[in-house]
């Protein structure tokens, strides 16, 4: 028998809290945990310390070691400040690379197509216009509705299809 548990929150104490006394455990009870994105790389998530737990979160992003324009990315990054990029790191760096290469191929029409996977170097985008009123012409905000699952089994991560 397998438990399966989904737990929202954003305190990270409570999150590492469960993943131990759900590891703890795992000869008894098998369980995959769904998380928040921001428990990648958190201690109880990382290589060692969730043997026997499956750790599923969700996010937007998808940085995976082995992607050869991440490594590239990654070894200038240590090359000149002599340290690992962190995720924020990537994603500031994905998101100005991407949409403003977009911006000055499509000044015109930038809007209809900012999911384009022209500039694309980790992350798919797909991009849907919200209205908030149905009568609305002009969308109130647009929501990226691609989203990774990443499964962390002893601290390594891998994107569930």
């Amino acid at each position: 028998m397998q438990n399966v548990i989904a737990c929202g929150t954003l305190y990270e104490g409570f999150g590492q809290s469960l993943i131990k006394i759900l590891n703890d455990n795992g000869e008894t009870y098998s369980s995959v945990l769904m998380g928040m994105p921001t428990w990648n790389g958190m201690p109880g998530t990382l290589a060692g310390s969730s043997d026997k737990l499956q750790v599923v979160i969700t996010t937007p992003y998808s940085y995976l070691l082995g992607d050869q324009f991440l490594d590239a990315v990654s070894d200038k990054y240590k090359a000149m400040y002599y340290s690992r990029p962190s995720d924020m790191f990537f994603k500031g760096y994905e998101t100005m690379y991407h949409f403003s290469k977009l911006l000055l191929a499509y000044p015109d029409s930038f809007i209809n197509n900012v999911s384009a996977s022209a500039y694309k170097f980790s992350s798919d985008y797909d991009f849907k216009p919200v209205r908030l009123l149905p009568t609305s012409f002009v969308p109130d905000y647009l929501e990226n509705k691609k989203i990774y699952y990443i499964r962390i089994i002893n601290g390594r991560p891998a994107i569930l299809n």
